[in-house]
């Protein structure tokens, strides 16, 4: 679709997604989105495909985070939410990692779905059974060419834009804290025991 329209080489911008704040990690509502490397060349097709990258790699950061924390990588990704209403952000999710990528039939409304799952096993009421079968009925995510591309080693100045990106968010949220004042170092003054 549209973000087909940008091609595996072009430049695309960098959105840091960060609209409201940041939650996890970062736990901060001052922090504010950006872009980097915006210029008067791009097109809506660039930022459109930049809105989409950013919010994905935002969440493979998230991937990353849990990984480490566990030790494991995830074997499987099963994707849902109204973000995956537009596919091309699975097949972009799908081309950053390394597990097999589903998305269910119907990717929409996943936070009502999965409140009414743990309403239901509060009640006592198994749902193992609908949660293998919304999995069961969920195809597997290509990952997108134009992501692919910019990863090869045929194309290293892509492959650092996307590599950097982690850099960059790290640079602006430093940015964006407060600087800290140092404070006066205080020393234990001894007590003497008459």
């Amino acid at each position: 679709g549209e973000l087909d329209a940008v091609e595996s080489d072009s430049d695309v911008p960098i959105l840091l997604p960060m609209l409201n704040g940041e939650r996890s990690p970062e736990w901060n509502a001052q922090l504010t989105g950006a872009w980097y490397g915006l210029g008067a060349e791009h097109s809506v097709h660039h930022l459109r495909r930049s809105i989409v990258e950013g919010v994905v790699f935002n969440l493979v950061h998230y991937l990353e985070i849990l990984a480490g924390a566990s030790g494991s990588t995830p074997q499987q990704i099963v994707l849902s939410g109204n973000g995956f209403l537009n596919r091309a952000a699975g097949s972009i999710l799908a081309s950053l990692t390394t597990g097999r990528t589903l998305v269910t039939s119907d990717p929409g409304l996943a936070s009502l779905r999965g409140a009414a799952m743990c309403a239901s096993r509060a009640l006592g009421v198994d749902v193992s059974t609908a949660i293998e079968s919304i999995v069961g009925q969920a195809t597997t995510v290509a990952g997108d060419a134009t992501t692919i591309a910019a990863r090869t080693p045929a194309k290293p100045d892509a492959v650092r834009r996307r590599s950097s990106t982690s850099n960059l968010r790290r640079k602006m949220r430093a940015a964006s804290q407060p600087r800290r004042t140092a404070r006066p170092h205080h020393r234990a003054h001894p007590v003497r025991v008459h």
